[in-house]
């Protein structure tokens, strides 16, 4: 996501970040997996490389990014997007989601070099000490009004399918 009225390149992707154009104005997430992955996805890699070799190059490259970055965040990059701290960020859906409610005038991009996907998920160790509270929690959180809520709560298209009918049309139309 960029506020299209201060920054004065084109971004179309990860490459893009690296612009020197963009000194101290990006707000990354400081999360390791997604900063190392989107630097690979840059250099034309898999999120999921594991080659000694092209994780050194991705580190050197990843060094170079340094002066364009402005803040790292992971929980509230959205923040600095909307009051104008950073200019540039990179961010979960939710962030963009919360940045845009407050700021439609930013700009979301797609990154031409693809983008990643997580799956969010619970489970139960097998040496849980209270298993049973686990299994309510679990039946709770997957009753679809409870499903619903936490949906739009959180700006996250992750709902179990009895909780879809639920969801407001503006949740869903977004």
């Amino acid at each position: 996501i960029y506020d299209p009225a201060l920054v004065d390149v084109e971004i179309t992707g990860y490459e893009s970040l690296w612009n020197e154009a963009l000194k101290d104005s990006l707000v990354l997430m400081d999360d390791a997996r997604n900063t190392i992955g989107i630097t690979l996805k840059s250099m034309g890699e898999s999120f999921n490389v594991t080659d000694p070799d092209i994780l050194k190059a991705a580190e050197e490259k990843l060094l170079r990014l340094k002066p364009n970055i402005r803040a790292l965040d992971y929980n509230t990059p959205h923040l600095a997007m909307i009051s104008g701290e950073a200019t540039v960020g990179y961010m979960f859906t939710p962030g963009v989601v919360w940045a845009l409610a407050e700021r439609p005038d930013l700009q979301v991009v797609y990154p031409k070099e693809g983008m990643g996907f997580g799956i969010d998920s619970l489970f139960i160790p097998v040496n849980a000490p209270h298993p049973l509270n686990a299994h309510l929690f679990l039946d709770f959180i997957l009753r679809p009004e409870i499903g619903k809520e936490i949906a739009e709560l959180q700006a996250y298209p992750c709902v179990n399918r009895a909780s879809y009918p639920l969801l407001s049309e503006e949740f869903k139309a977004n």
